[in-house]
């Protein structure tokens, strides 16, 4: 799936969807889609394309694929757009997807950074959830450029491995979180553990703004009086 929705094309009006890789330049690549394309049991008919690119002799493989493993991928993402409920897949499943995409349209360097470029942000929102969710930090980033002359946007999702960061920054020690005039709703979610992770402008953070029942409410008995309040001045009834 996750070659399918970088590498793939979508023939669903034949019944069939196609995996394209470079044999000249990425050989491994290749052998990879078809030890993977085998596991499942595809029915799948491989040809190659031969051309000469400045001087160069390159070979393009295609796995053409039929019969229930292209119907399911068609399901599973209809127009190579993978739904956003995919982030919610089981960590060993997400990570297969994760690890397939940035080989599919990015590159991982010795270090452990990737990155994956898409022309579709909505890929790149699913596959950051995923990344998030198996340790990585991500975060979302456009990317301008030319091709054949003519200017074109990317999305490249950027993933590291690390330690989270806060609002806080090392040893407790930040710049002030500068303050905006605002006026109208402000949203304050709440969910059973007290975690809230946010994304602005592509970046993630874990947010404070999230107070589970269990943290508000002793605070709240300790302001509180069983016996109720003062009628004249509003203050809880305390024991004399």
């Amino acid at each position: 799936l996750g070659w399918f929705v970088t590498e793939g094309h979508d023939r669903h009006r034949l019944g069939e969807v196609g995996i394209s890789q470079s044999l000249s330049a990425n050989p491994k690549k290749v052998a990879e889609i078809r030890r993977l394309l085998r596991e499942v049991g595809a029915c799948v008919r491989e040809t190659q394309a031969r051309r000469t690119v400045r001087g160069k002799d390159l070979i393009m493989v295609e796995f053409l694929i039929v019969g229930p493993v292209a119907n399911r991928l068609l399901e599973l993402a209809p127009r190579k757009r993978l739904p956003f409920g995919m982030s919610a897949l089981p960590p060993a499943e997400a990570l297969a997807l994760l690890d397939a995409a940035i080989a599919g349209d990015g590159n991982l360097r010795a270090d452990s950074r990737a990155c994956v470029v898409q022309r579709d942000r909505h890929l790149l929102d699913v596959l950051q959830v995923l990344a998030l969710r198996n340790g990585y930090r991500a975060y979302v980033r456009p990317k301008a450029g030319f091709r054949r002359g003519a200017p074109y946007a990317n999305w490249v999702l950027f993933l590291t491995r690390g330690a989270w960061l806060t609002l806080r920054g090392t040893n407790g020690s930040r710049d002030p979180i500068p303050t905006e005039p605002y006026r109208g709703t402000v949203w304050c979610p709440s969910v059973p553990t007290g975690l809230w992770l946010a994304r602005r402008d592509g970046m993630t953070f874990v947010t404070g703004n999230t107070y589970p029942p269990e943290l508000v409410e002793p605070c709240i008995r300790a302001g509180s009086s069983e016996h109720g309040a003062c009628p004249a001045c509003g203050a809880p009834w305390e024991r004399a």
